[in-house]
C-alpha cells in the first residue's frame, strides 16, 4: 500500500514537470487570423506576444475580454501583439466567431499551442518574448493584473 502511494505521489509531481519552460521556444506552429491571412513567426519578431486561450459560452472568458482588449488599446502595437484562440473550435470558423464575440483579433491553429502548453484551464494566457520563448504561462487566469504583469516583464528583458 504504501509503495502504490509513493508511486501516485511520484505520478502526480512527474506530471506536473512535462510542460514547457520559460524561455523554451514555441513549436513551430501555423497560425491563420481571422481574416484567413497567415500569422508568420517573422511577423512578430522582436515583439512580446500574448495569447489568451479561451472559448465562446466561457464565463470567465467573457469577464476577461474587456481587459484584453484594454491591453490591445493601452501598448503599442509594434511592441505587443494579442491573439485570442478559441480552444473549443479551432478552425477557422471558430476563430472569426471568437472574434466577433469577444473583439480581440483571433487565430486558427492556436490549439498546437494549447496542448503544448499542457492547459487544462480556460481562460489561459502565454506571453512569448520577441525572440519566440515562453516568457510567461498560466493556466487558469485569476486577475486582468496576471496579463500585464507578465507583459510589462516580458518587454522589461526584451533588450
Amino acid at each position: 500500500m504504501r509503495l502504490a502511494l509513493t508511486a501516485l505521489v511520484a505520478t502526480l509531481v512527474l506530471a506536473g514537470c512535462n510542460g514547457p519552460k520559460t524561455g523554451q521556444a514555441m513549436p513551430d506552429v501555423k497560425l491563420v487570423a481571422a481574416d484567413g491571412a497567415l500569422v508568420s513567426p517573422d511577423q512578430n519578431k522582436g515583439k512580446v506576444v500574448l495569447y489568451v486561450f479561451s472559448g465562446i459560452g466561457c464565463s470567465p472568458c467573457d469577464q476577461l475580454a474587456p481587459y484584453v482588449r484594454k491591453i490591445r488599446s493601452d501598448f503599442s502595437a509594434s511592441q505587443v501583439v494579442v491573439y485570442d484562440c478559441n480552444v473549443w473550435d479551432d478552425t477557422l470558423a471558430g476563430a472569426k466567431k471568437l472574434e466577433e464575440h469577444s473583439g480581440v483579433p483571433s487565430v486558427q491553429g492556436g490549439k498546437a499551442i494549447h496542448d503544448w502548453l499542457g492547459i487544462q484551464y480556460i481562460p489561459s494566457f502565454a506571453v512569448m518574448d520577441g525572440q519566440g520563448r515562453l516568457s510567461a504561462f498560466k493556466d487558469g487566469v485569476d486577475s486582468p493584473d496576471e496579463l500585464i504583469d507578465a507583459i510589462k516583464g516580458a518587454l522589461a528583458t526584451k533588450g
